[in-house]
């Protein structure tokens, strides 16, 4: 089973329709842990080999069962936590204000699905669940297949869920969560998994949204795909998903314009005339919002992202050609000084600068 169609079936992605919604080319991508395991197309019989080592991956199971209470109880798991990585460090103080508690619940079959916690603002959405897989069943993200090695997901060892999940009798059990894209207008969206057993696992979610209110109600939708280890490569076909959904009601926290900055040099870039680029603060940080008339699509593609002097981004990024056919660049979550001025360098696919423009403040 390939991993990209699992994926895509289980996060609802629809890429003509993304398409049609925002034509935008990704510019940074989700913070999913990197895959270092080797994938391996594993027969039959290796998976039923797999056996003689069911009493010590039950033991280890047992093991990562009483891990996993103990980071409930202490909270290891939680959105704040989740945030955090070695790049943009802790979730500030003020964005942790935010954070509320959620309740909403829904049961699959083989499955039950809990958000637990949300962040929302002006521009960002973050989401934490709780995923809890029946007996009978080997849970993974929507991100994983039957190759996955258990190494890759935090729970040891070098067998693959469909060897895992055959030595101990039980079904694959994929899991994925993805937000509304129309109707929220998502610019970009991430998943990520935190296991803590072969059964349980937190799910973290984070967007960039267009859609901007005091409250939103909408829905985070859940889907799951039960695959047989036995039967690993079968096309599974839609009508094989289970497709949830889990009402939720955000409280936005406010954001608060910085500045209105426009261009020295409009045409400094080849195939754009720039316009105003704005700077906006959220309780994550600096938003910046740039716009553009194309001239030459040609040279618009060998575009790739942006390098703002004095600030670092760590959220997601956007830039590309926007349904109305105007030029967007939208970049989250960035941090630094800002003063009357701001220069900007636009860089290519191998990262090489294609000009600099400098944009002095309204």
């Amino acid at each position: 089973m390939n991993r990209k169609l699992v994926s895509e079936a289980l996060t609802e992605i629809d890429q003509a329709l993304v398409a049609e919604a925002m034509e935008f080319r990704a510019a940074g991508r989700g913070r999913s842990p990197e895959r270092k395991g080797n994938m391996a197309n594993t027969d039959t019989e290796k998976r039923r080999g797999a056996s003689r080592r069911g009493l010590t991956l039950a033991l280890a199971a047992c093991l990562l069962l009483a891990l996993a209470a103990t980071a409930y109880a202490l909270d290891l798991f939680g959105l704040r936590e989740l945030y955090a990585d070695p790049n943009r460090g802790e979730m500030p103080a003020e964005a942790q204000g935010l954070i509320e508690e959620q309740e909403g619940f829904a049961q699959g079959e083989g499955f039950s699905c809990r958000v637990t916690e949300s962040y929302c603002d002006e521009n960002n959405l973050i989401l934490t669940l709780s995923v809890t897989a029946e007996e009978g069943y080997v849970l993974a993200g929507s991100d994983e297949d039957p190759d996955t090695e258990l190494r890759t997901l935090g729970l040891g060892g070098e067998e693959t869920l469909a060897d895992y999940a055959l030595a101990q009798h039980r079904k694959l059990l994929f899991v994925g969560a993805s937000l509304p894209w129309e109707e929220l207008e998502i610019r970009s969206e991430s998943q990520r998994m935190q296991y803590l057993s072969d059964r349980e696992m937190t799910l973290y979610l984070e967007a960039a949204k267009g859609v901007s209110a005091p409250e939103i109600e909408t829905v985070c939708r859940i889907s799951g795909l039960v695959v047989d280890p036995e039967e690993p490569d079968k096309d599974y076909g839609l009508d094989s998903i289970q497709r949830l959904e889990i009402p939720l009601r955000l409280r936005e926290g406010e954001g608060s314009e910085l500045g209105v900055y426009l261009p020295e040099e409009p045409e400094a870039v080849p195939g754009l005339v720039l316009g105003e680029l704005t700077l906006r603060g959220t309780p994550l940080g600096i938003t910046l919002r740039l716009t553009g008339t194309p001239t030459d699509l040609e040279a618009l593609e060998k575009l790739l992202t942006i390098r703002a002097d004095g600030l670092e981004f760590f959220g997601t990024g956007c830039m590309g050609i926007g349904q109305d056919g105007g030029f967007l660049a939208e970049f989250e979550q960035g941090r630094g000084e800002l003063g009357d001025s701001l220069t900007v360098t636009f860089l290519d696919w191998d990262k090489q600068p294609v000009g600099t423009v400098t944009f002095v403040k309204k």
